[in-house]
C-alpha cells in the first residue's frame, strides 16, 4: 500500500510538472463554458445570417422565432466530451510506455515493487484526473443551464451524464491494456482508436447495438425522450464487464513483461 500511495503522488506531480493538470482543467472548464455559451448566442447568429443580403436575396422565407433552451446547450455538451476524452487519451497515451522506454521503472522492480501495483496506481491517477475533468464540464454547464433556463427542457440530464462517463471509464482501461503489449505512444493511440471504431462499425447492425459500449454514446437520445434508461442496462453492464477483463488481463501481461 505505501509503494501503491507514493508512485499514486508521484503520477500527480508528473502531471502538474508537465503542465498537464493545468492543460486539463482549462479544457475541461472551457468546453463547460463553451455549451451554454454557443447555445445562448445561437439565435443572434442565425438571426445575423438570416438578415444578412446573401440570405435575403435567396428568396428563402423564414417563419417563426428561433429559440433554444437547455436541451440545446445539453447537446453541445455531448458533442464536446468526445473531443476533450480524444485529447485525454492522446496526452496519456504513453502513460505507461514511455516508463518503459525511458527506463524509470527499472529502480523500482529491482527494489520489489510489483508492476501491478505501478499499474495499478497510473490506473486511479487517470480515473481520478477524467472523473474531476468531467465533473468540471458537467458542473459548469448545469449551472448556466441552470441560471438561464432551469433545466426544464431536457431529460434524464444526470443519466445522460453518467452513461458518457461510463464510456470515458471504458476508454481508459482499454487505453491502458493495449499501453501493456506495444511499446509506443503513437501505436497507443491508433491500437485503441480502432478497437473502438471497429466496436462502433459493428453497432450499426441494430440487434448487436444494444449489447456494445458504443450504445453509451446515444445520450442524446435520453435527454429528447426517445430512449429509456432501461434501455441501455446491457449495453452499461457489458462496459463493465469488459472493464474489469482489460484490468484483469493488464495485470496478468504487465506483471509477465520485460523492462
Amino acid at each position: 500500500m505505501t509503494a501503491y500511495i507514493a508512485f499514486l503522488k508521484k503520477e500527480f506531480m508528473e502531471m502538474a510538472r508537465t503542465g498537464k493538470l493545468t492543460i486539463l482543467a482549462a479544457l475541461f472548464l472551457l468546453f463547460g463554458i463553451m455549451n451554454p455559451a454557443i447555445a445562448k448566442l445561437t439565435p443572434y447568429i442565425l438571426k445575423m445570417v438570416l438578415e444578412s443580403d446573401s440570405f435575403q436575396e435567396s428568396g428563402i422565407v423564414v417563419i417563426g422565432e428561433i429559440t433554444v433552451n437547455d436541451t440545446a446547450s445539453w447537446i453541445q455538451f455531448y458533442k464536446n466530451i468526445p473531443m476533450a476524452l480524444i485529447i485525454f487519451i492522446i496526452m496519456f497515451s504513453g502513460i505507461i510506455t514511455n516508463e518503459y522506454q525511458k527506463g524509470t521503472l527499472i529502480p523500482l522492480y529491482t527494489k520489489g515493487i510489483c508492476p501491478v501495483v505501478v499499474y495499478l496506481a497510473k490506473l486511479t491517477s487517470l480515473f481520478l484526473t477524467w472523473t474531476l475533468g468531467y465533473a468540471l464540464t458537467f458542473g459548469v454547464t448545469y449551472a448556466y443551464n441552470q441560471y438561464y433556463w432551469k433545466n426544464e427542457a431536457a431529460k434524464n440530464i444526470l443519466f445522460s451524464a453518467f452513461i458518457v462517463y461510463i464510456l470515458g471509464v471504458f476508454l481508459i482501461f482499454l487505453m491502458l491494456l493495449v499501453s501493456t503489449f506495444l511499446n509506443s505512444n503513437t501505436a497507443v493511440m491508433v491500437a485503441t482508436a480502432c478497437v473502438f471504431f471497429l466496436m462502433y462499425l459493428i453497432s450499426i447492425v441494430p440487434d448487436i447495438k444494444k449489447y456494445l459500449p458504443t450504445k453509451l454514446m446515444a445520450a442524446n437520445e435520453l435527454m429528447v425522450g426517445k430512449s429509456m434508461p432501461v434501455d441501455y442496462t446491457i449495453s452499461i453492464a457489458v462496459t463493465l464487464l469488459l472493464s474489469v477483463a482489460f484490468m484483469a488481463g493488464s495485470c496478468i501481461i504487465i506483471k509477465k513483461k520485460p523492462v
